[in-house]
């Protein structure tokens, strides 16, 4: 039972995690803190005014959303 609990412990924090580390509007590096869930996926951004930018028209910002290599 506790590798099953610790497998939903780490499930839950990769899915809360950011998909990118970098602002997909302004290529700035991006504040978790500052973040839209969007299509299933955790989406994090420089500051409130990105992410005012990318809940307005995400298909502008989508193509340029860098996503972190997974290991």
């Amino acid at each position: 039972r506790m590798a099953a609990a610790e497998q939903e412990i780490a499930a839950r924090e990769a899915k809360s995690r950011p998909v990118n580390d970098v602002c997909p509007v302004l290529d700035q590096p991006a504040d978790p803190a500052q973040f839209v869930d969007h299509a299933g996926e955790r989406i994090a951004f420089c500051c409130q005014k990105c992410k005012a930018a990318f809940e307005k028209d995400p298909a502008k910002y989508l193509g340029k959303l860098k996503r972190r290599e997974t290991k």
